[in-house]
């Protein structure tokens, strides 16, 4: 139902690791999968082997800080009730995030594109050029058959450059 209104969708991958491929829903194709890696963009040994006919989109998710329910912790050892979590699960809120992030920049600066990023298709092409670092030197190649996805400030990543720059991009990449 959600897929039909146009609502982007997105799933853990599964934390089988190498022994089971992505789980249900995430193998389906109407929504993006999400896999796992570490702070550095490596692959998580609990994220599933990439789909070699997909693009798979990974974003950090190990020992990730956040708060605990009370009832489940003890008081005594960890008095703010934080916990370290690793999972595909951590890291779709956070795609999730990164995606609303974009949205929320094509809603502003290019309103007549926002429409074509709300879909798994144009949400997909602007991700994977996200992942794709751009030093200039070519032949991006996924590590470990990952699009490791990141926002930062860098000059290879997109909004390391400027907004004429990063305008032009992503009307390009949603028009195609």
């Amino acid at each position: 139902m959600a897929y039909s209104r146009g609502i982007l969708l997105f799933t853990a991958a599964s934390n089988n690791g190498g022994k089971l491929g992505r789980s249900f829903p995430a193998r389906e194709p109407t929504v993006i999968a999400v896999h796992s890696t570490d702070a550095n963009g490596n692959r998580s040994a609990f994220s599933p082997t990439a789909v070699s006919e997909d693009v798979n989109l990974a974003t950090v998710s190990e020992a990730v800080e956040s708060a605990w329910p009370i009832h489940l912790c003890d008081e005594a050892e960890n008095p703010e009730c934080v916990a370290h979590k690793s999972g595909t699960s951590y890291a779709t809120p956070i795609m999730a995030g990164i995606s609303a992030f974009l949205l929320t920049y094509a809603k502003v600066h290019l309103p007549e594109q926002a429409k074509a990023l709300r879909s798994r298709k144009g949400m997909l092409a602007v991700l994977r050029w996200v992942a794709e670092k751009r030093t200039g030197s070519g032949g991006y190649k996924p590590r470990d058959g990952y699009h490791f996805i990141d926002l930062s400030l860098y000059s290879d990543s997109l909004f390391g450059k400027d907004k004429e720059f990063i305008d032009l991009t992503i009307r390009d990449l949603l028009s195609g």
